[in-house]
């Protein structure tokens, strides 16, 4: 009996020992995981933080461009309002045209027609709009719109403007002058003068005249008096082949005392420029043809009817028009009318 008692005592403190151990395992079990969780929920929060601070940032972002993007927006829409006025403004100047074209048209078709007729533009209300179309497409510099000679400042001037139709289609001629004020170093930065004159053909096509052909005569840069300026235009059919000569005389010079001016005969035909260089004559100062050969056998620079290679190349009849020319205005004398078209 005593033997039984001791084995369930043993037994009993055996049970309860093995209880305990397990008990405290399950503890501390229970904690690591608690630990686990713990840790796994702050990695959580730094992954959701981190993940949301992304989202925040890439919203910014986001909304950067949408407003990037609605200013640009907003800057095309202003720039299509804008071009579409263009757009009406232009189509208004293109009407505006025919229209000139058309009156023009007109009063060409009421002349003899037997007859080279041509339309000089001048600014008393007649066809203004062209002219300042004229102006408006061609000047490099603006215009000058002060009679103060003394400011000196670059600027463009419109001096001849003609007309004419060849068949069925509308041509111009503008001449237009350009006076560029230049410092020169080599003269103590001293301001001289560069006039260009800039002739241009133009042809009217779809409703504008576009530039058919374009050429310049340059007066460089000069100290002290010069000049530059068209003093005759012409127009002819010489060969009969229905294809007009367009004839242009200038006048330039750059000189500090009493010498023959410059003259150039010019001829355009079919996007083609025939020039012929030559002298004026003073003959009361007795400088006439005979003086100015004899100073250029002595080596003077100066030349009488020297006509440039596509001159040569075609029928004497031109060069000998283009000598006609040259004696018409061989006083350096405008015989056309000259009006001021600023």
């Amino acid at each position: 009996m005593r033997v039984l008692l001791i084995i369930y005592i043993v037994l009993g403190c055996g049970i309860n020992y093995s209880f305990s151990q397990n008990k405290k395992e399950q503890i501390e079990a229970l904690n690591f995981r608690i630990d686990s969780l713990n840790n796994v929920l702050l990695t959580s929060r730094i992954t959701f933080s981190d993940s949301l601070e992304k989202e925040r940032t890439k919203i910014s972002q986001q909304k950067l461009v949408i407003d990037q993007q609605q200013k640009e927006i907003e800057l095309k829409t202003l720039q299509s309002k804008n071009l579409s006025s263009q757009i009406n403004d232009l189509t208004k100047e293109v009407l505006l045209l025919k229209e000139e074209i058309e009156d023009l048209k007109i009063k060409q078709q009421e002349l003899n027609k037997t007859e080279i007729q041509f339309f000089t533009l001048v600014t008393n209300n007649f066809h203004l709009f062209l002219i300042d179309h004229f102006k408006k497409t061609l000047f490099k510099y603006p215009e000058l719109k002060t009679d103060n000679l003394d400011i000196k400042k670059s600027h463009s001037e419109l001096t001849e403007c003609e007309i004419w139709w060849q068949d069925n289609d509308a041509y111009a001629l503008v001449v237009v002058r350009e006076i560029r004020y230049i410092k020169d170093p080599e003269w103590d930065d001293e301001t001289g003068t560069e006039i260009s004159l800039n002739y241009y053909v133009l042809k009217y096509t779809n409703g504008k005249f576009e530039k058919e052909y374009t050429w310049c005569s340059k007066v460089d840069l000069c100290h002290v008096d010069s000049e530059n300026k068209n003093i005759n235009f012409q127009i002819t059919d010489l060969n009969k082949d229905g294809n007009f000569e367009i004839w242009c005389v200038n006048e330039n010079y750059c000189k500090g005392g009493v010498d023959p001016n410059n003259i150039i005969v010019y001829m355009y035909e079919k996007s083609s420029l025939y020039s012929m260089k030559s002298v004026t004559n003073i003959p009361n100062m007795e400088i006439t043809d005979a003086e100015i050969k004899e100073w250029i056998k002595d080596g003077a620079s100066y030349s009488i009817n020297l006509f440039d290679s596509n001159f040569l190349s075609i029928s004497d009849q031109f060069r000998q028009y283009a000598i006609k020319i040259r004696n018409e205005n061989i006083l350096g004398t405008d015989r056309r009318f000259n009006f001021d078209l600023k």
